[in-house]
């Protein structure tokens, strides 16, 4: 935290997922829910990467012609290259960004990452910043006094919505866990 958000006091707000009440009353829940990232940012990436392959055309056709002198082509050719790399891995690669979330009764799924719901002391939503650079982070905090944090900034999903569907299936592995 800067010392300008600290001046601004753009505190971090931490909001418990059970803190949320249930604005849909729905029982029909499937058994289970997966949350994906949004498409609309790989959408956007694409018109980008369409000009840096037209791009690298035209600096391939330029060095195959011998319009430039080789070193420059040469060096135009890996810029473009590695621009388009860059598009590539922070549009559509990043697995930071791009993951999705699977929960149902038996655990919570975040990527790579598989939680036991009996293993998730508590399940909280972590808001950084405000306006425009409001940045949103699941975190779970575990029995075992370790906490994951899961960024949301792909994600098009409404708190409540992720947290009525943590809180249900959190019930219901409490529901399961008793009667076995």
């Amino acid at each position: 935290m800067s010392k300008l958000d600290k001046f601004l006091l753009y505190y971090p707000k931490i909001r418990k997922t059970n803190s949320w009440e249930p604005l849909s009353k729905k029982t029909d829940w499937k058994k289970e829910m997966v949350f994906r990232p949004s498409w609309l940012m790989k959408i956007v990436m694409v018109p980008f990467l369409i000009v840096g392959l037209i791009f690298l055309k035209y600096v391939t056709y330029a060095l195959v012609g011998n319009l430039l002198p080789l070193y420059v082509s040469i060096f135009f050719l890996f810029f473009v290259m590695f621009l388009i790399w860059l598009i590539m891995w922070f549009g559509f690669l990043k697995p930071n960004y791009f993951y999705k979330i699977t929960i149902n009764n038996e655990y919570i799924e975040c990527g790579k990452q598989t939680i036991l719901w009996e293993n998730v002391e508590e399940t909280c939503i972590l808001t950084r910043g405000g306006g425009k650079q409001t940045n949103k982070y699941l975190v779970i905090f575990k029995k075992d006094k370790t906490i994951c944090e899961f960024d949301l900034y792909k994600f098009v999903i409404l708190d409540w919505k992720l947290a009525t569907a943590i809180e249900y299936f959190k019930a219901q592995a409490a529901i399961q866990d008793q009667s076995d």
